[in-house]
């Protein structure tokens, strides 16, 4: 036993893959004008300074991961470096300092003289019809998420106001309002070779497709496939896609998601990364019926996997081509040990144990 446990961690160094990347979101649809109140929202404004707790109800300055509402007729006021590292303004909430919020303003944020706002990536915020965000005449205010700045900026003198409906996020900023409230997007490997996305949506309205992007600098992005989205839903979705040849290293995804009108709106960004050095697996092992084997180059028709049994005898012969996984029907062999063996034009290449079980 101890000798089958050793051949199979053999069959696994080299193949190292990082936790899953997750994106969490409230548990609950977006909130709306007419719903800004708990469970939806998990901090109202009632008026009064961004930085002053009693600002909020529950009383406490926004922190990670809130859901941040500023209801009709209610007026937050952002003065100085709101969540700026190294200021003493509360609460420095993650490893960056500045928190991650989901905003939705129907009513008003108030920037007074170069009033700036600091976000932790992946955060946004709504403005809906009726609501706005008003920046002081000559300023340099401005709202960052991230390392980027999605309203505004230093010498960049008058701000422009915004009016609703708007969106202010990274990637993604400009007109219109949020038709689909994801509720999270991950990244996982449950098998060599293949990246899973995973990700669900709250509500949708008129959503058409999702579009899957992958990207190794975040910078060029190229389209890997899609999803059909199911359109309108007060309900929760659940949606997969399956990377069948991943890049080697870090990866970025993203999902473009289109509505029916054919606008545009992007999610978060998930960063995997996935380090390969074996040039073939097997995967799962030991088998108890069926088995996938995988090549990180794809398989050729130059190329032969041979199944051997314990006394060398060649049980089974295939010829693969075109693909960068097989899978392999065990069941008729006897339980005990095999080894496969891949040649290329007649020369071994390479040899896996494995056990049938």
């Amino acid at each position: 036993m101890k000798i089958i446990s050793f051949v199979v961690f053999l069959l696994f160094i080299g193949f190292q893959i990082n936790a899953q990347q997750y994106w969490p979101h409230g548990s609950s649809p977006y909130p709306r004008c007419s719903t800004m109140t708990a469970p939806t929202c998990t901090k109202v404004a009632i008026g009064g300074d961004w930085d002053v707790a009693s600002t909020w109800n529950p009383s406490g300055v926004p922190k990670t991961d809130d859901i941040v509402c500023i209801p009709q007729y209610i007026t937050v006021n952002v003065k100085g470096q709101t969540y700026k590292a190294s200021t003493s303004v509360p609460p420095l909430a993650n490893s960056i300092d500045s928190p991650r919020l989901q905003i939705f303003v129907c009513g008003t944020i108030n920037f007074e003289p170069s009033g700036k706002l600091f976000l932790a990536p992946f955060s946004f915020i709504q403005v809906y019809s009726g609501g706005k965000i008003t920046a002081a005449t000559g300023s340099s205010d401005l709202i960052q998420v991230g390392s980027n700045i999605v309203w505004g900026g230093p010498g960049t003198g008058n701000q422009g106001d915004v009016n609703g409906p708007w969106i202010l996020s990274y990637p993604f900023t400009g007109a219109g309002v949020l038709s689909t409230a994801f509720d999270y997007f991950k990244a996982s490997q449950p098998q060599p070779y293949q990246v899973q996305l995973d990700w669900g949506t709250l509500h949708e309205v008129n959503s058409d497709v999702f579009i899957v992007e992958r990207s190794t600098d975040q910078k060029l992005w190229s389209s890997i496939g899609s999803v059909k989205s199911v359109g309108n839903s007060s309900q929760k979705q659940a949606y997969n896609f399956t990377d069948k040849a991943p890049i080697a290293g870090i990866t970025y995804y993203r999902l473009k998601q289109i509505d029916y009108k054919g606008e545009i709106s992007y999610s978060e960004v998930v960063r995997y990364n996935t380090t390969i050095t074996k040039k073939f697996s097997l995967f799962p092992n030991p088998v108890s019926s069926s088995t996938r084997l995988f090549s990180k180059d794809g398989f050729t028709s130059a190329q032969a996997i041979l199944i051997l049994d314990a006394k060398g005898a060649v049980v089974r012969k295939i010829n693969p081509s075109g693909s960068n996984n097989l899978q392999l029907d065990l069941t008729n062999l006897t339980n005990g040990l095999y080894l496969i063996q891949i040649t290329d034009r007649n020369q071994v290449i390479e040899k896996i144990p494995f056990v049938k079980q």
